[in-house]
């Protein structure tokens, strides 16, 4: 696990989906003023310049940096916006430093899933060849691309199956 139950004085610039996965681990932010030791970095919608400022002073300062994903867009009905890797690509340039990575397809995230499977097989769906398919090449899992988000086309892709949409999973697996 990347990050563990930790007293570390923690900066989150994210949303409330990575605040909900950080909770149970007993992380707690820091108030407001104090410098974090940890800055974990994940899609944050409502992101300010003053959290971006903080987030850079802690990193120079030699705060542990921690990436939910390096995913630099996400799809929207408007097309792609910038994904929680932009952030990341800021604050690493902010900061001189580079996040480790929890997310796809990163080590943490395929020993996690792995743990989880108890030697079940694994089969990775996606619409990101280079995130979420590239975790099932490097552990040998089955990968199927599904094309309704990142990816439009199959062109070039290694995956073992691809599907027009996620619906469509039920009736090729």
């Amino acid at each position: 696990m990347l990050i563990g139950p930790t007293d570390a004085r923690t900066l989150i610039v994210g949303g409330l989906g990575v605040h909900e996965a950080l909770v149970p681990l007993g992380i707690r932010e820091t108030p407001e003023g104090v410098l974090p030791d940890l800055v974990v970095v994940g899609l944050d919608v409502d992101l300010s310049y003053d959290k971006l400022a903080i987030a850079t002073l802690a990193l120079r300062e030699g705060a542990r940096f921690v990436a939910t994903n390096r995913d630099v867009t996400f799809p929207t009905p408007r097309g792609e916006m910038p994904g929680a890797g932009s952030i990341v690509a800021l604050l690493e340039t902010a900061s001189g430093r580079e996040a480790e990575c929890a997310g796809k397809p990163h080590r943490p995230m395929r020993d996690l899933i792995r743990s989880r499977a108890e030697g079940s097989p694994i089969t990775v769906v996606g619409d990101r060849p280079e995130t979420d398919l590239e975790m099932a090449y490097a552990e040998g899992w089955r990968s199927v691309l599904v094309l309704t988000g990142v990816a439009k086309e199959a062109e070039g892709s290694r995956a073992d199956l691809v599907i027009p949409t996620i619906g469509d999973l039920i009736y090729s697996l």
